[in-house]
């Protein structure tokens, strides 16, 4: 009950003062109800922030990004589980030992790539970062759970003529569902909240994802009152809100799959 509490005091704080009357409104925290309208400061929070181009923009980066990392974990964990390469322990660490870089380092020498090659400031740019790095976890997740798959099904089906890219979409993806959804749900939940490569590789706002956009509203020049810029929060927060709200089965059933 106590970390329970200590989670919900912040979207307790987050909820009413977001909520609250901007008129006479001090830019303080206030912990209980002071007149609420919420239906302008949302009008007025989605007008301020200008939030279609970076909702379209964390739409395509999260949904395209987090599919496209899914797929070729999915692929890659195939390959090393069911197809036997040499050095197979070797192929795992190559692919997931990525995900052990922190990812501060990586900024400077991106920026750097992406000035050099055109690629700085373009959401394919950001959609190559965002897959490549997503790749690592999901292909954890991935291989985790395609281990346990029996090897009896699969030499059946190549007994009875199956090839090996029929057996993976008609076995393997079947049965790994759980743990692909899982990882899905992990990397557009990371996508949609990142803020670092956001702010480094682009400029433009109809480039730049929601999180790097909603930076620019707090700071010492902002003009905003507090309970707008918490009305936008909540509104970027919203959809992936939603998501596991959707899919919390699936999400617990895969985390249970990929262990």
């Amino acid at each position: 009950m106590v970390f329970a509490a200590m989670w919900l005091a912040p979207i307790y704080l987050l909820i009413i003062n977001a909520m609250a009357n901007t008129k006479n409104y001090v830019d303080n925290f206030d912990w209980a109800y002071k007149g609420f309208q919420p239906l302008p400061n949302f009008k007025a929070a989605w007008a301020a922030a200008d939030l279609t181009p970076g909702l379209i923009s964390n739409a395509i980066y999260g949904i395209v990004g987090a599919g496209v990392s899914v797929a070729l974990a999915a692929l890659s964990a195939y390959g090393v589980v069911a197809l036997n390469p040499k050095a197979k322990q070797v192929w795992f660490w190559l692919i997931y030992g990525v995900n052990l870089v922190p990812i501060p380092m990586l900024l400077l020498p991106l920026f750097d790539i992406f000035a050099r090659t055109g690629l700085y400031d373009t959401r394919v740019g950001l959609l190559l970062v965002y897959i490549g790095i997503a790749i690592p976890f999901a292909f954890f997740l991935s291989r985790n759970h395609m281990l346990s798959i029996s090897r009896e099904i699969v030499e059946a089906a190549l007994i009875d003529g199956a090839s090996k890219l029929l057996v993976f979409t008609r076995i393997f993806l079947p049965l790994s569902w759980p743990a692909l959804g899982a990882a899905f749900l992990f990397q557009f939940t990371w996508i949609w909240n990142d803020l670092l490569f956001g702010l480094t590789l682009t400029v433009s706002s109809n480039v730049r994802p929601l999180m790097a956009t909603l930076s620019t509203l707090v700071g010492q020049y902002s003009t905003l009152k507090l309970p707008i810029v918490l009305c936008v929060t909540v509104i970027a927060s919203l959809p992936t809100a939603f998501l596991y709200i959707v899919a919390q089965r699936l999400f617990i059933t895969g985390l249970k799959a990929g262990s």
